[in-house]
């Protein structure tokens, strides 16, 4: 629902539901876990991409994780029941995804990253600057005859955002309130 000036009412909000559904089958210190869970397997794609994708030890990968865990704000939310480092999770799989489909062309990653995009793109507004930096991306570096499956990733965006869009304008007038609330 709409709660007048307040900003959160109106972002998007598909990690809450998500959050709203395993406390409903585990309670409270379930969310927490889950939130725990989906921080820490970060590191293990931060590994898996260093080694299958760019070919580097796993060191590089763990590397990279310390480096990540390092930063206060993911320390902070890390086991929280918020949402930034969480889309993390679903940011670090989709590049992951994107990746091995550049790869190899195998049309399931480029599906599982699309989803994954959609869905981050509905967790918080700011959420779709991956996915729309990965299908820039992918229109760069794709061979041209798989150029044309790279435009799932916009319409994965646009399928996750349309509801929340669509609520922000009916209670707001603004589709993106708060964004350019003077509108």
């Amino acid at each position: 629902s709409y709660i007048p000036l307040n900003i959160y009412s109106n972002m998007p909000h598909n990690m809450n539901l998500v959050y709203t559904f395993v406390m409903g089958v585990g309670g409270e210190d379930t969310v927490r876990l889950f939130a725990g869970f989906l921080s820490l397997i970060v590191i293990f794609i931060f590994v898996l991409t260093a080694r299958d994708i760019f070919k580097l030890s796993s060191l590089a990968g763990i590397i990279a994780s310390l480096i990540f865990l390092a930063s206060p704000i993911v320390l902070y939310c890390a086991n929280e029941v918020l949402i930034d480092v969480q889309m993390a999770f679903f940011a670090a799989m989709m590049i992951f995804c994107m990746l091995k489909w550049l790869n190899n062309y195998n049309i399931s990653y480029l599906i599982i990253s699309a989803i994954l995009g959609g869905f981050l793109s509905g967790c918080k507004y700011t959420g779709f600057y991956v996915p729309i930096s990965l299908f820039i991306m992918g229109l760069i570096l794709a061979d041209k005859k798989y150029i044309k499956h790279i435009f799932i990733i916009p319409f994965m965006i646009i399928l996750f955002l349309i509801p929340w869009l669509l609520k922000s304008f009916v209670l707001t007038g603004n589709p993106i309130y708060p964004m350019f609330y003077m509108i």
